[in-house]
């Protein structure tokens, strides 16, 4: 069984990040997708929503997809949450399947900056989602990392646990949290940029006024 992991702070999670996954899950033939909030990011500030409001949007979210669902892990974690830790448990909990780790473009022109980021294929692969707004150089150390472990073929994610790095014909468009966030602070409208379900649950708690 493949399946295919979005993380992020989702504050809140946005049509951005859903239709970029339901994408690359189709692309990959995935049988399985996890959305997976983070708890404490170490790279980031601290969300504005409670964890509580993230994961109760991130579920509702899920579960207007089939076979869609919410990974708790880090957000029960006490600790700064660090992937390669997340993908490590991960593994020991589905052993026998493929799983695809997705990132943005962008995200992986800084993956050098991860916490023990050369072992992140040990647990997983990798796949890259596209960001058509922004083209970022890999460091050298990097692309030859990249080169090493390439694949071209979705078979080879299919055939193997991990280790593979494959760039996705989805992409992830330019939708800002930080924006949407703004929106909903000057009453200003961000349907089109969020599910209904989410866009209610915003109304009804308040967030982000």
């Amino acid at each position: 069984m493949m399946r295919v992991i979005l993380g992020g702070t989702f504050d809140p999670i946005h049509k951005g990040h859903e239709e970029a996954l339901a994408s690359a899950a189709h692309e990959l033939g995935a049988e399985q997708v996890v959305l997976l909030p983070n708890g404490v990011p170490p790279h980031r500030p601290q969300p504005l929503a409670s964890t509580a409001q993230r994961l109760a949007m991130v579920e509702l979210v899920a579960a207007t997809h089939a076979n869609w669902s919410v990974e708790r892990y880090e957000l029960e974690q006490q600790q700064p949450s660090y992937m390669v830790k997340t993908l490590r448990a991960l593994r020991q909990r589905w052993p026998n399947d493929s799983l695809v780790l997705l990132i943005g473009d962008d995200a992986l022109a800084g993956l050098t900056s991860w916490y023990q980021w050369q072992d992140l294929l040990t647990y997983a692969h990798l796949g890259i989602l596209r960001r058509p707004d922004l083209k970022q150089p890999l460091q050298v150390e990097l692309a030859e990392y990249v080169q090493t472990h390439q694949v071209e073929a979705v078979t080879q994610l299919q055939q193997h646990k991990a280790g593979c790095i494959y760039f996705t014909a989805s992409t992830i468009h330019p939708i800002s949290a930080t924006a949407i966030r703004a929106s909903v602070a000057s009453h200003a409208s961000a349907d089109n940029l969020l599910n209904p379900a989410v866009r209610a649950y915003i109304e009804q708690q308040q967030l982000y006024r």
